[in-house]
């Protein structure tokens, strides 16, 4: 995650954050910021696809994630 843009950065933190809040612990060590193996910016959709170890999800602007 060190060489994203900040702003990239504060949005995956940001949607990371209510993304986890919502999972139990199990859910949440699978989700942990050392599981995100790639971050990508999609231009096209305006979000973060952000990949983990068994999953990947868009994390959008205004918070949501899907």
């Amino acid at each position: 995650m060190d060489n994203l843009h900040q702003k990239t950065k504060e949005l995956l933190l940001r949607v990371h954050a209510k993304h986890t809040a919502t999972m139990g612990q199990i859910e949440k060590e699978k989700h942990s910021l050392e599981n995100i193996r790639k971050v990508v910016v999609d231009r096209k959709e305006k979000c973060l696809k952000v990949c983990y170890e068994h999953e990947w999800y868009h994390y959008a602007p205004n918070g949501a994630w899907y």
